[in-house]
């Protein structure tokens, strides 16, 4: 949803497929060219009370459902992000063949986003499948570290669309980031500098991410300029 909602390239056309033992088009493709496109694009991602809870993951599924009722006859230039474990169980050597096909017979590029459980590998297939066209794959794994991996998987999307953008002012660029653990936090104080270059433009936006939204324990957040002004 953070990805979708601050960083995707402005005038980019997303379609949400979310899929388990069988697909659903959660959004169709719609162009986003406004703040309002993008959160309800944002609000259509299933959150964890709406997840499915079968153990059974059908891949080609979930790709058939975008050629079939997202892009339709469109496929060509088309970019999908599949979002999956990428475990061995989850595509038989047919659905690779399938699949390898799609790729090549549409001219899609087709990237993944692998998120294994830990102490498990992830098929080469998906490293294979995407180099076809100049896709690409990242692994995400959880380190129960649930910030890290949050982060991880926004760098990951961000990396994967910047190809994508057509001018590169539609690129988000990362200014300064900075991670503050443990402690006693009920009585710390941090800070931090960074330079924001003026050709930039004044689209700047910070973020703070927290494990816990309510519980969080940040009493208040200030910024100055070089003049100290607030």
């Amino acid at each position: 949803q953070k990805f979708i909602r601050y960083d995707l390239p402005v005038n980019s056309n997303l379609g949400i497929v979310t899929f388990s033992n069988s697909s659903k088009v959660e959004h169709s493709m719609v162009q986003v060219h406004s703040d309002q496109v993008r959160a309800r694009l944002a609000d259509t991602i299933p959150d964890k009370y709406h997840l499915s809870r079968s153990e059974k993951r059908c891949v080609l599924c979930s790709l058939q459902k975008v050629l079939h009722e997202v892009v339709r006859d469109h496929h060509a230039g088309t970019h999908i992000i599949l979002i999956t474990q990428g475990s061995s169980d989850t595509l038989s050597l047919t659905d690779e063949e399938v699949i390898r096909g799609y790729v090549l017979d549409y001219n899609i590029k087709l990237s993944s986003i692998l998120l294994p459980e830990t102490g498990t590998s992830y098929l080469p297939f998906y490293d294979s499948v995407g180099t076809l066209m100049n896709g690409k794959t990242y692994i995400v794994k959880n380190n129960n570290h649930i910030i890290d991996f949050y982060v991880r998987l926004n760098e990951a999307f961000a990396d994967i669309l910047r190809s994508d953008a057509r001018y590169p002012t539609e690129i988000p660029e990362l200014v300064y980031k900075q991670e503050f653990v443990g402690g006693d936090l009920q009585a710390a104080s941090t800070a931090g500098n960074f330079l924001i270059d003026s050709t930039l433009g004044r689209d700047t936006q910070f973020g703070i991410y927290v494990e816990d939204e309510e519980e969080h324990l940040i009493k208040s957040i200030t910024f100055k300029d070089s003049k100290g002004k607030m």
